[in-house]
This record gives structure tokens, sequence and C-alpha cells, in this order.
């Protein structure tokens, strides 16, 4: 068993369990938002404008529930109730995309499937990183980022095979994706949470909105960057639409965004590793590159060959990052503040990813299927500089220090 401990001690069975329930909540989402702008285009017809207002706001309502759940969780001192709420939450709804008959339902179903993934998303970075050493954070989210994208996959192969049992029926597909959302829910049940260490939670003392004020400067930093960052964070739905507008047939659809996921699942867990051996800097500078090479390939051309590398591109992107960005940010924060301080992340990024979604929803309008990529390639190149010159005065700050 030793070989499948990824951290020493009693936490390593409850990582897992985070993990498999990551993946049955991966699996239930891909089996529906695969096909899901497909769906809207092709039944509701709804427009690119339509589809990023409706993306823009059901995002930025998750977020902010990321805000509150994750406060919400450090004041009570527990994780699992948010974590359970929002499993509950989205798995009542996913019954519900079978039934859409306009495009207010269609919205407001998103939306609502939303807020169910802000409440628990917060909450189950903090224990995330509970169960986790200081020194291997980047792999225990690199772990659990495989899982959920390992989920992608294994719902990407699902969507694809209803689709083609049921004769392309959406409605039919979307019914099924209730079953692990179903699974995830007896999961949580099992996950035991690690108690609280901190001095301040053992003195009784309650969280209050000036304990804020302890978050220290490089998490404001990596917050900032990650503000810009995420400007270029355009929903996936853009990316399913440019492939739909080429031809791909909605059987493969699915198993294209798939492959996104399964290009992360190989990636994120030694790509984690790597960051906390090598510096997240360094990772996350070459995972920006990545985003811009593939939104380059998407906005130039539209080969399926050449969209295939964008695939990808995306894949190895999200690998890199998004573990290495909350491993960053956990360095940085106390015990007692992690579910806040990812609440606060997840609220501030929450405004972005809203605006990455109206910007690509107008330039679809304007500049067809490749102008949000063209958007994205600007925005993520801007946060690349805004990086390396962060990276530069750190370590200008270094060398004089040991001058």
């Amino acid at each position: 068993m030793r070989s499948f401990q990824v951290i020493p001690g009693r936490n390593n069975r409850n990582l897992w369990l985070v993990g498999w329930v990551s993946f049955l909540w991966s699996v239930s989402s891909l089996m529906v938002f695969s096909l899901y702008p497909a769906f809207l285009k092709d039944d509701l017809n709804m427009t690119g404008m339509d589809i990023g207002w409706m993306e823009g706001i059901a995002i930025f309502l998750s977020f902010s529930m990321r805000l509150i759940s994750g406060i919400w969780s450090d004041h009570i001192h527990s994780r699992k109730p948010f974590i359970m709420a929002g499993s509950i939450l989205a798995s009542l709804i996913k019954p519900a995309f079978a039934c859409v008959g306009s495009v207010f339902m269609a919205s407001s179903i998103r939306v609502i499937d939303r807020i169910g993934k802000g409440i628990r998303a917060a909450p189950i970075d903090a224990l995330t990183s509970d169960l986790s050493p200081q020194n291997q954070k980047g792999a225990a989210f690199g772990l659990k980022q495989s899982f959920v994208t390992l989920g992608d996959i294994v719902g990407a192969l699902l969507a694809s095979f209803c689709m083609w049992a049921s004769n392309n029926n959406y409605r039919f597909t979307f019914l099924m994706a209730i079953i692990p959302a179903l699974l995830s829910i007896i999961l949580v049940l099992k996950i035991q949470q690690p108690p609280f260490k901190s001095k301040r939670l053992a003195s009784k003392k309650a969280w209050n909105l000036s304990t804020i004020k302890e978050l220290p400067k490089g998490y404001w930093q990596t917050l900032f960057f990650c503000f810009i960052l995420f400007t270029a964070y355009f929903s996936e739905f853009f990316v399913s639409l440019s492939l739909r507008d080429i031809g791909i047939s909605l059987v493969i659809l699915p198993l294209f965004m798939g492959m996104i996921n399964l290009i992360q699942a190989l990636f994120s867990f030694s790509l984690g590793k790597l960051s906390d051996r090598y510096g997240h800097y360094r990772m996350l500078m070459i995972g920006i590159i990545m985003l811009l090479i593939a939104n380059l390939l998407f906005s130039l051309t539209s080969h399926p060959l050449t969209l295939f590398l964008g695939v990808i591109c995306i894949g190895i992107h999200f690998g890199i990052t998004r573990g290495a960005i909350r491993a960053r940010i956990s360095q940085y924060i106390p015990s007692h503040l992690k579910g806040t301080a990812y609440a606060i992340f997840s609220f501030f990024t929450g405004f972005s990813v809203f605006a990455a979604n109206f910007i690509a929803g107008k330039m679809s309008e304007f500049h067809g299927p490749s102008g949000p990529f063209l958007s994205g390639s600007i925005l993520a190149g801007i946060a690349f500089f805004f990086l390396l010159q962060t990276t530069n005065h750190f370590a200008r700050r270094k060398k004089t220090s040991t001058d």
C-alpha cells in the first residue's frame, strides 16, 4: 500500500477520497457541458453573445459563492458541510438540463449548477491544503487535479457513448449525468477532515473581518497576477463552439473536449512535483506560453489537425497552472485563513472570468469563432509580462539582500 501513498500518515486516505469525489464531479459535469454549447446553438438558437452573458454571470455567481463558503468554513472550523451542500445542489439540478425548453430556463439552470459548484469549491481546496504537508502542496493539488481531469476524460467518453447509443439525443445524455453526481455524495460522507491546528482556534477566537489583514504581501501579488491571467479564461463553451463550427460531429465533440483533460491528467501530478522543486513562477511562465500558442492556433486557422495541436497546448497549460497557482497561494497563508484566502481568490478572479466571457461573446459576434482566441492571446500576453516583471523584482531583491 506504500506505493499508493501521496503523503505520509493518516491523511493519505482522505486525500484519495477528495480525489475520487473530484473525479465523480468532473464525470457528471463533462457529460453535460461538452455538449451544452452545441445544444444551446442547435435547439435554442442562442448566439455567442448570449452564451457569453450566460457564462459570465454563472461563473461570477459561482466565484462569489466561493467567497461566502470559504470564509464561512473558516468561521465554523469545518469544510464538509459546504462540500456536501454543493454536491447535493449540483446533483439535484442535473436532471433539469434534460428538460430545458427556453433560453431563460437554460440560463437559470446553468447558474444554479454553477452556484452549487461554487459552494463546494473553496472548501475542497482548503481541505486539500489541510490534508497536505507544507513541502508537498504542489503534489497534493496536482493529484487532485489529475483526478479532476481523469473524470473529465471518462465523462467525455460516456457523453460520446450516450450520444451514439441514443442517436444524438442531448437530453438523454444530460439525464445520465445524475448517476456520478449522486455517487459523489456517498464518498463525501466518508471523508474525515483533520482538526484545525491554529493557536487562534485553540483559544476559540472566531473568524472576523480584521483577520484578512494577516494575509501577507506575497498572497496579494499572486492574486493580482491571477486577476490578470483569468481575463484570458473565457468558458470552454467557446472552444466547443469553435470545434462545432468547423464540422466536428456531435459524437466526436466530447472526445475533443476530453482530450484537453487527458493532457491535464498526464501532466498535472508530475508538473505539480516539478513546481515544488523548481519554483512555481518558472512553471507558470511556461504554462502561459502554452496558452498563447493555443490561442494563436485557434485564432489563425480552422484546420482540424492544427486545432488538435491547440487542444494539446490548452491541456498542457492547465496541467501546469491549475495546481501551481493553488500551491503558490497555499504557501503564503496561515492555517486558520486557508478557506478565506481561497474564497477571496475565487471572488476576485470571478470578476476576471466574467469580463473574459463578456469580451469573448463580443469578439465572437464581431470576428466569428476566432474572436475569443484573439482577445485571449492579448490578455495572456499581458499576464506573462506582469509575471516576468514580478519575477525580476523578486530576483533583484534577493540579490540585494545577499549583497
